[in-house]
């Protein structure tokens, strides 16, 4: 593929900079394939999620506008996540006065696994988590030539045990993306779960440098093939 080809990438804060935990603009698989010379847009969000990334003005402003060569979807941790709220429940404790807040917040982080277990929460279900990636493919699949699915990194085994089913959810939602990438000729996944170091942050979900660089060697592989 030539370098000057666009690429662009639809993620969340996995692929954005944490100076705080030593990963800078530069560490980024984003920045490396700049650096290696390819024209890159990071359209990465911070609490990004399939939902949120097909909502019709981001389609359109992060795809449709852009018309890039390749696709690179790395979404998916936000949508899977146990949540002890949803998003709305959050929003209203937000304008509680601040003690109140962090006397909630603190009480259910206490019983986070149990409050997981039988509430089942997540931003973004399966059937829709399924949909929202066939919007985007759908969108996307009559200009690019490729699609690149990065599948969701198992969280750490702490997270797994403060929130139930974490590990079960990241399973069951990769299986979606193995799902769909059989019906399209143009998609190419990559599973960051076969680098064989260990490639978290201490927070169990961000990814680090090695895991980075490791990205960055899959996407290339696909780019030059």
């Amino acid at each position: 593929m030539k370098k000057n080809k666009r690429i662009a990438i639809l993620g969340d804060s996995l692929n954005m900079p944490r100076p705080d935990e030593g990963i800078e603009y530069e560490n980024l698989y984003s920045f490396l394939l700049i650096k290696e010379g390819y024209h890159v847009i990071n359209k990465s969000k911070r609490a990004n999620d399939t939902n949120l990334q097909t909502k019709s003005q981001n389609l359109l402003d992060d795809i449709v506008f852009l018309r890039p060569n390749v696709l690179i979807v790395h979404l998916g941790i936000v949508d899977c996540a146990p949540r002890i709220f949803r998003r709305y429940e959050q929003k209203i404790i937000n304008y509680l006065p601040l003690l109140l807040k962090k006397n909630i917040i603190k009480l259910c982080s206490k019983y986070r696994y149990f409050i997981t277990k039988y509430r089942k929460i997540t931003y973004v279900n399966e059937k829709e988590f399924e949909e929202n990636l066939i919007k985007i493919i759908e969108t996307a699949k009559d200009f690019v030539e490729k699609i690149i699915i990065i599948k969701i990194l198992n969280t750490s085994e702490e997270n797994n045990k403060r929130s139930y089913g974490f590990y079960n959810n990241i399973l069951n939602y990769n299986k979606i993306i193995e799902k769909i990438s059989n019906k399209y000729d143009c998609i190419k996944i990559i599973d960051p779960n076969l680098f064989e170091k260990k490639g978290l942050l201490s927070d169990g979900i961000h990814i680090n440098k090695d895991l980075h660089q490791f990205l960055f060697e899959e996407i290339l592989k696909i780019l030059k093939n």
